[in-house]
C-alpha cells in the first residue's frame, strides 16, 4: 500500500480517538452523569402534568437550563479540538488527496487549442494513447491517456510548418495539476486520486475502493464510536 494510504488510515484513527479522549478529560463527567439523572426526573414530573398546571412551566425551564448547561459542557472539547482537526484535514488534503506523478504512471492529459499537427518527443519519453507520436487535429480540446518515462522529458509540437518545444519541468512527483504551453497547445496533466483499494470492510454499490477524503471520515468515524461505547460501557464517560 501507499505510503499515502497508510498517512490517510492512521491519521483518520487518531482522530477519532482523540475527540473521545478529549472528551473524556475535559467534560466534567460527574456533572454530566448529575445532569443527566436532574432531566430525566424534570421529564418523569412534566409527564404527570397537564400544561395548564402552574408548576408545568417552572419545571419546563428547569429542564431547559439543565440541558442548556450540559450542552455548554459537552462541547467543551470542540472548541479545543476543531483548529487542530481542521489543520489535519487541510494538512491532508494538500499533501496526500493525490497519487505522486510517477515515471511509467498511467496520467490523464488534456490538450487544448485548435491546431492540426503531430506532438512527439525526440528521446521517446512520452506516450501518447500508447504511441511515442500522436498526429491529431484539436479544435477546442481532447484527453488523452499519457505516460512519461522520464523526469527530463522535451515534447516537440509539429504544426503549419513550424515546431515548438516545451520540456516537462515538475511533472515527474507533483500531487497538483500542471499546464504545458506547446505553441497554440496547451498540455494539462492531472495526477490521480489517492483511492485506497486495500480496506477490510465493503461499502454498498462502492466496494472498498475509496477515495481518501471518505476512507478518512469513515475511519475516524468508527474509531470514534467504538472507543465511545468502550468508555460508556466502564462508566467513564456519561
Amino acid at each position: 500500500m501507499l505510503l499515502e494510504a497508510w498517512v490517510v488510515i492512521i491519521m483518520g484513527i487518531v482522530v477519532g480517538v482523540a475527540g473521545q479522549l478529549s472528551y473524556l478529560f475535559l467534560v466534567d463527567q460527574n456533572l454530566i452523569k448529575d445532569l443527566k439523572i436532574k432531566m430525566k426526573e424534570l421529564q418523569v414530573q412534566l409527564k404527570g402534568k397537564s400544561r395548564t398546571d402552574p408548576d408545568y412551566m417552572e419545571l419546563q425551564n428547569q429542564l431547559l437550563r439543565h440541558n442548556a448547561t450540559m450542552m455548554k459542557h459537552t462541547m467543551k472539547p470542540t472548541y479545543v479540538t476543531f483548529v487542530p482537526f481542521l489543520i489535519i484535514f487541510l494538512l491532508l488534503e494538500f499533501y496526500v488527496s493525490t497519487v505522486p506523478v510517477a515515471i511509467g504512471q498511467s496520467l490523464p492529459l488534456s490538450i487544448s487549442g485548435s491546431f492540426n499537427g503531430s506532438i512527439s518527443s525526440l528521446s521517446n519519453c512520452i506516450k501518447l494513447n500508447g504511441g511515442y507520436n500522436a498526429t491529431m487535429r484539436i479544435v477546442k480540446s481532447e484527453s488523452f491517456s499519457s505516460v512519461v518515462s522520464s523526469s527530463d522529458c522535451n515534447v516537440m509540437l509539429l504544426t503549419s510548418n513550424r515546431t515548438y518545444n516545451i520540456s516537462l519541468t515538475g511533472l515527474i512527483g507533483s500531487r497538483s495539476s500542471k499546464a504545458y504551453t506547446l505553441g497554440p497547445a496547451k498540455l494539462s496533466f492531472t495526477p490521480d486520486t489517492l483511492v485506497i483499494t486495500s480496506l477490510p470492510f465493503s461499502i454498498p454499490f462502492i466496494g472498498n475502493q475509496l477515495n481518501w477524503f471518505w476512507t478518512y471520515f469513515i475511519l475516524s468515524l468508527v474509531s470514534s464510536l467504538v472507543l465511545r461505547q468502550i468508555l460508556v460501557h466502564y462508566k467513564l464517560i456519561f
